[in-house]
């Protein structure tokens, strides 16, 4: 693959932090070259040499997939799921999703439904499963977090190879000044974990990044964008990396669906402190065999 700039990286970076801003809108090969000030036809080459598919084919990917979420954890009709996944039509969308997950959107549901907790702008808003909670053995607590000004590297591949974008983007914090104790780095995750297997054609999505302030001046290498403020559930961790990744499903997929609340955004982020992140490679590694410490974030709303 040829050599990519930093500074086209990042351009292909934004054009899909501004598509994953709203699934739904109807956005064209045209207006995101325009958007990457690029022409058509580089902004297209270099797009699927940074994601590893076309733009529209990653645009129907991230809309199906977010039907997928849906389908697993509501019971909305399918014709408003294909809506609100940015497909005109029922045929369309049961079409486009049976080619991408060998079932047809119904099936879908009826073999992967785990907890009916996703409401779509309709009238009823579902309330706390007591028991459930209760069963829960998670401290989860609700917090309302501020606004929050990041830079970021993103990664895109097999799970486990997210750490490797931590040593770049390192260097560049580095290189800007950021490296500082109280600094806040997040790692921000957009997909369903159980949706991506160990295999090398596999694409999870995750930033690398650092919290900025509003006076920080961009560059060519990183991108930036906001977290909004709000309600915001917090599990404080420590433990292993599989102990984590327990930790993260049972928030996910367990205290979520009973809490009464809904996913306010279309991700979820760890914090980790700063000594973790910039510690040296020694003090890593004894921190990672001792237990690390982060903060588990989903940003939550109360339903209307």
């Amino acid at each position: 693959m040829p050599d990519i700039s930093d500074n086209n990286r990042r351009r292909i970076v934004d054009t899909c932090l501004l598509m994953e801003c709203d699934l739904n809108f109807r956005f064209t090969v045209a207006g995101l070259a325009e958007y990457a000030d690029l022409s058509e036809f580089h902004f297209q080459r270099l797009f699927r040499q940074v994601v590893g598919e076309s733009v529209m084919s990653h645009l129907r990917r991230l809309r199906l997939a977010n039907a997928a979420f849906i389908l697993k954890n509501s019971d909305c009709p399918i014709t408003q799921v294909a809506m609100e996944s940015g497909f005109a039509t029922h045929a369309g969308f049961t079409h486009a999703f049976t080619k991408a997950y060998g079932q047809s959107p119904a099936d879908f549901r009826a073999n992967n439904l785990r907890h009916a907790y996703i409401k779509l702008p309709t009238p009823g808003a579902p309330s706390a499963d007591r028991g459930a909670l209760a069963a829960c053995p998670l401290s989860v607590q609700i917090e309302r977090t501020p606004t929050r000004r990041i830079a970021l590297m993103r990664y895109m591949g097999p799970t486990s190879g997210m750490a490797g974008i931590w040593p770049e983007m390192i260097r560049w914090c580095r290189q800007r000044g950021l490296t500082k104790k109280n600094s806040t780095f997040l790692g921000i995750h957009y997909d369903d974990w159980s949706d991506h297997i160990e295999a090398s054609s596999a694409v999870y999505r995750y930033d690398a990044a650092i919290e900025i302030n509003s006076m920080f001046q961009t560059d060519r290498v990183a991108s930036t964008t906001f977290i909004p403020g709000g309600q915001t559930a917090l599990v404080h961790f420590h433990g292993s990396l599989t102990e984590l990744d327990r930790t993260w499903r049972i928030f996910a997929e367990q205290w979520l669906p009973a809490s009464g609340y809904q996913p306010r955004l279309n991700f979820v982020y760890d914090l980790y402190p700063s000594e973790l992140i910039l510690g040296s490679r020694l003090s890593q590694t004894i921190a990672t065999l001792r237990g690390i410490d982060c903060t588990l974030c989903i940003p939550i709303c109360q339903p209307e």
